[in-house]
C-alpha cells in the first residue's frame, strides 16, 4: 500500500473540463446530438451506440472519438477508450478535452510519460486549467521525478494559492524526500485552507507512523474518520498502524471495515493478507493476496507474498508457480530469491542457485540473498565455500544475526572447528545480542501442588524432526504437574501440529512479534521454564531468551552444541553425548537426563508399513542404506564406506535424499562413489518420496550406514522401527555421539564403532551373519517400546522430574542469594 494518495482521478467527464461548453459540436449530425441526450439521462451503452454511429458517419470529427471515448470508459471498455481518444488527438491536437482526457487514460495503464506529455499540451492550451495542474503535479510524482514536482508543485502554488491539495502534494513530497517535519508543515496549511480535507489528515497519521509515533498516528485517523466514517484509506492505515505495533488481531479489524467500504482495493487486501499470515491464518492470508493480484496483476509484492504464504502452507509447488508468474510479469531480486528458496526446499538446488545469482546481480547488496546462496552450497556439499560465504556477510554487516547463526550450525556439524574455536564464535554472537536495561523476570512462588509454568518456543511444532520427537512426550506429561504453553515462530502447521494443540494451555504466535514484544508477551504470560527448541537452526528467537524472558531458560531438542547465549541457563543432555568432562564445550551448564536427551514418537500404525523379513536372505546379499541429507554423505564418509564396501564385494547400496531428486546431483553422487571404488552398478540413488514410501523403502535394505560427525537422528529412529539397524561412529561432539546415544538408548551397544577402523570390521561382521539380522526383526518393535529411545512414557517422568528438579535449585540458590 502506497504511503500516501494523491487524489486519483482516472476518468475525467468533459463537462469537468469546460463546464460551460457542451459536449458535442451543434453543427454535428443527429447520432451525436442523441447520444448527449442518452448520456445526460444516464444511459451510457444507448449512448455509446449512438457515438459509434456518429463517428462512422464522419470519422475525422474529433469531438465524436472524445465523446465515444467518455461513454466507452463509463462501460468498462478501456481500452477501446483509449484508441478513440489517440486518434481525437491526432485529428486535432488541439483539443483540450482530447488531450485532458487522454492524459488521464494513459495515467491508468499507468504510463505516467504519456500521461505528463498531453496533460503539460492541455495546460498549454489552457494555462488557468487548475485541476490539469493538479493532476500536473500528481503525476510527475507517481512516475518518480520528485525534482519536477516540486517545481511544479511550488509554481502551482503561486497561480493558486488558495488550493490546498498544492499543499496536501508538497507534503507528500516532502515525506518521499525523508522530510516527515516539513510534510507536516505543508499539510498543516493544507488543513488551514481545507480543513475537513480527511485525506490530508490520514497523510499527517501516516507521517507519524512513519516517524515511530504510533499512538499519535491513530488520533489522526481517528479524527479522519470522525469527518468520515466511510473513509477506506484511514481505516486501512490505522490497521497498518496497529501492525508495526504488534497489535495484529485489531490490524485485522481495521482491514476488515476497510475492505468492508472498499473491497476491491488491492493494496488492502495485501495488507490483509500479511497481516493474516502473521498469525498463522494462512488459508485466509491466502485468498487475500490471490483477490488482491486478480484485482491489479502487477501488484507490487503481491506475487512474492503469496508465495510466500502458500509455501509456508507446504503448496511448495504452487509457490514455485506464482513466482514465476510474478518474474514473466515484471522481474525482481525478491521473486528471484523467494523461489530460490522454494526451489531449494524441494530439492531443485542448481535451479535455485541460478535464481539466488539473478537475485543478487539485481540488488548486489541484498546480503540476505547472499545468506541464502550460502545455504544451498552447502546443499550441494560446498561446505568451504558455504562457511566462506557467510563469513564474507558477517564482515560486510556484522550485526546480522541470521548468517552468524547458520554459521554456527556449519561449524558445529561439519568439524570445521574445533570445539573451542566453535564456542568463541557461539559467544562473538552472544555479544551482538540486544539486552534492553529491564529488570530480570519474577520467580512465581509457587504453593504445594501448583504445576509450573513451561513454554516451548519452536517454529517446528508440525511435521519436522522436532515435532516428530516430542509429539509422544507432550502427550504423556501431566498437566497436574506441567502447564504448557506453545511459543511459535512460524505460521505453518500441519496435522502433527493439530495432534499436539489440545496438549497445550495456551498456543501463542510470536511470528510478527519483535524480540521485545515477544519477550514482554512471554513475561506477561508468567512462565517459570522456557525451553528453546531451535538452537541457531531456522527460525529460532534467540534474542528473546538474551532479553531474559522468563527466570529459568533451558535449550534443549532442536541443537546439538552450545547456543553460546548466556541468559540460557542449561542445555538437556544424556551421558552419552555429553559425558562427564566435556562441559566446557558449552556456555550453559549441563543437565544430564537419564539415559537419553531424546525419546522418538514411532509412526502411527496405519503410517508405518510392517516391518519386511530381511531383504538379504532373497537377495543373497547385503544392501546397505542411508537416507540422510547429501551434504552429509561427505567425501570423507565415502572413502570410508568405500573401505566397507572393498570388504564386502557383493554388497549394494541404497541413498535415499531431498538432493538426489537432481539429475546432476545423481551424477555427481555416482562419480564420487565410483572414486572410492564403489561403482555404479552397485548403487541406487532416489529422490524425495512422501513419508510413507521412504518408510517403506526401509523393506529394501539389511543395514544403515550412519555418517559422520554429523551423525543419524530422526532417520536413525525411524530406520530401527522398521526393523533396520544403524551402524554409526563416535565421536567427540555432541553431535557425533548423537549416533552412538541413540543406539546405546535403543538397547544396541554393539552397533557403535569406537574407530574407523572398527567401524569396517564391524559392518563386515555383522553383515556376515544374516540369520542373526533376521532374527533380531522378529517382534523388534515390542522390544524396542520398551527401551528408553522410544518409552515416552517414561522419558515424560524423567522430563517432568527434571525440570522440578531445576526449578528447586533455583529457587534455593535464590533464596540464598536474598538471605545473603
Amino acid at each position: 500500500m502506497g504511503f500516501f494518495d494523491w487524489l486519483r482521478r482516472p476518468q475525467r467527464a468533459i463537462a469537468a473540463v469546460k463546464p460551460e461548453r457542451e459536449l458535442v459540436d451543434h453543427e454535428a449530425a443527429g447520432p451525436s446530438q442523441r447520444g448527449v441526450e442518452l448520456l445526460r439521462s444516464g444511459q451510457m451503452l444507448a449512448a455509446s451506440q449512438q457515438f459509434r454511429e456518429a463517428v462512422a458517419r464522419e470519422p475525422g470529427v474529433a469531438s465524436h472519438h472524445v465523446n465515444l471515448a467518455y461513454t466507452l470508459q463509463q462501460v468498462g471498455e478501456g481500452v477501446a477508450a483509449l484508441d478513440h481518444l489517440r486518434l481525437a488527438v491526432s485529428l486535432d491536437p488541439e483539443s483540450l478535452d482530447a488531450r485532458y482526457m487522454l492524459a488521464g487514460a494513459l495515467e491508468t495503464l499507468p504510463d505516467f510519460e504519456g500521461a505528463v506529455e498531453h496533460v503539460r499540451a492541455a495546460l498549454a492550451l489552457r494555462p488557468d486549467f487548475e485541476a490539469a495542474r493538479i493532476d500536473l503535479c500528481r503525476m510527475l510524482a507517481l512516475k518518480g521525478d520528485l525534482v519536477q514536482a516540486r517545481a511544479a508543485i511550488e509554481e502551482a502554488m503561486t497561480l493558486h494559492p488558495s488550493n490546498a491539495d498544492f499543499h496536501h502534494y508538497l507534503g507528500n513530497v516532502c515525506v518521499t524526500e525523508g522530510q516527515p517535519d516539513a510534510a507536516v508543515e505543508h499539510y498543516r496549511r493544507a488543513l488551514e485552507l481545507r480543513p475537513d480535507h480527511v485525506q490530508v489528515i490520514a497523510n499527517i497519521g501516516s507521517t507519524l507512523r512513519i516517524k515511530g509515533l504510533y499512538e499519535e498516528a491513530i488520533a489522526s485517523y481517528e479524527q479522519a474518520l470522525k469527518l468520515d466514517p466511510t473513509f477506506a484509506d484511514a481505516h486501512a492505515k490505522w490497521g497498518m498502524t496497529r501492525k508495526a505495533q504488534g497489535r495484529l488481531a485489531e490490524s485485522e479489524e481495521a482491514f476488515r471495515r476497510a475492505l468492508q467500504l472498499d473491497p476491491k482495493n488491492p493494496d488492502t487486501l495485501n495488507e490483509m493478507g500479511m497481516v493474516l499470515q502473521e498469525q498463522g491464518k494462512l488459508p485466509q492470508a491466502i485468498e487475500h493476496y490471490r483477490r488482491a493480484i486478480s484485482l491489479r496483476p502487477d501488484l507490487p509484492g503481491g506475487y512474492v507474498n503469496l508465495g510466500m504464504a502458500l509455501d509456508h502452507n507446504g503448496q511448495s509447488g504452487e509457490a514455485v508457480d506464482v513466482y514465476k508468474q510474478g518474474l514473466a510479469i515484471k522481474p525482481s531480486h525478491e521473486l528471484h530469491g523467494n523461489l530460490g528458496i522454494t526451489l531449494a526446499k524441494l530439492g531443485n538446488t542448481d535451479e535455485a542457485i541460478d535464481h539466488y545469482h539473478e537475485a543478487i546481480r539485481l540488488s548486489p547488496d541484498n546480503l540476505s540473498v547472499h545468506c541464502n546462496l550460502a545455504s544451498a552450497l552447502g546443499d550441494t556439499g560446498a561446505t568451504e565455500q558455504a562457511i566462506a560465504a557467510y563469513r564474507d556477510v558477517l564482515a560486510k554487516r556484522p550485526d546480522f544475526l541470521m548468517p552468524h547463526s547458520n554459521l554456527l550450525v556449519y561449524l558445529a556439524s561439519t568439524g570445521h572447528a574445533s570445539t573451542q574455536e566453535y564456542l568463541a564464535e557461539a559467544r562473538r554472537f552472544d555479544a551482538k545480542l540486544a539486552r534492553p536495561p529491564e529488570d530480570p523476570p519474577v520467580r512465581r512462588n509457587l504453593a504445594s501442588g501448583q504445576p509450573l509454568r513451561v513454554g516451548f518456543v519452536s517454529g517446528d511444532l508440525r511435521t519436522h524432526p522436532v515435532g516428530l520427537f516430542i509429539e509422544g512426550i507432550i502427550q504423556h506429561l501431566e498437566p497436574s504437574k506441567l502447564e504448557l504453553i506453545a511459543y511459535s515462530t512460524v505460521g505453518q502447521e500441519d496435522a502433527l501440529t493439530a495432534r499436539i494443540k489440545p496438549r497445550f494451555g495456551q498456543w501463542v504466535q510470536l511470528r510478527g512479534l519483535g524480540d521485545d514484544a515477544a519477550a514482554r508477551r512471554i513475561r506477561a504470560d508468567e512462565v517459570d521454564i522456557l525451553i528453546d527448541l531451535a538452537g541457531h537452526t531456522a527460525e529460532n528467537r534467540l534474542a528473546v531468551f538474551a532479553r531474559r524472558a522468563a527466570p529459568v531458560q533451558l535449550s534443549w531438542l532442536g541443537y546439538w552444541a552450545s547456543t553460546g547465549v548466556s541468559e540460557i541457563d542449561y542445555v538437556l543432555a544424556d551421558e552419552g553425548c555429553v559425558p562427564i568432562g566435556d562441559e566446557h564445550q558449552f556456555s550453559e551448564r549441563i543437565w544430564r537426563l537419564p539415559q537419553t536427551r531424546l525419546c522418538f514418537t514411532p509412526p502411527a500404525t496405519d503410517a508405518a508399513p510392517p516391518v519386511a523379513p530381511l531383504p538379504a536372505l532373497q537377495r543373497g546379499h547385503i544392501t546397505f542404506g542411508c537416507f540422510q541429507r547429501l551434504p552429509k554423505i561427505t567425501d570423507e564418509v565415502l572413502a570410508l564406506w568405500g573401505e566397507v564396501f572393498a570388504r564386502l564385494p557383493d554388497a549394494r547400496l541404497l541413498i535415499q535424499s531431498v538432493q538426489t531428486g537432481r539429475a546432476k546431483a545423481v551424477e555427481q553422487t555416482l562419480a564420487r562413489l565410483a572414486r572410492v571404488g564403489i561403482a555404479s552398478d552397485r548403487v541406487t540413488l532416489r529422490g524425495p518420496v512422501p513419508r510413507d514410501v521412504y518408510l517403506q523403502a526401509y523393506s529394501e535394505v539389511d543395514i544403515v550406514l550412519d555418517t559422520f560427525p554429523y551423525t543419524g537422528g530422526t532417520t536413525t529412529c525411524e530406520a530401527l522401527w522398521m526393523g533396520v539397524p544403524t551402524l554409526t561412529l563416535s565421536g567427540d561432539t555432541m553431535i557425533s555421539r548423537q549416533g552412538e546415544a541413540l543406539m546405546r538408548a535403543a538397547g544396541l551397544p554393539q552397533w557403535v564403532a569406537t574407530d574407523r577402523a572398527d567401524f569396517v570390521c564391524k559392518a563386515a561382521l555383522l553383515a556376515s551373519d544374516m540369520p542373526a539380522l533376521a532374527a533380531w526383526r522378529e517382534g523388534v518393535r515390542g522390544r524396542l517400546a520398551g527401551t528408553a529411545l522410544f518409552d515416552v512414557r517414561r522419558f515424560a517422568r524423567n522430563f517432568e522430574e527434571a525440570v522440578a528438579e531445576i526449578w528447586r535449585q533455583g529457587a534455593a540458590a535464590s533464596a540464598e542469594t536474598r538471605s545473603s
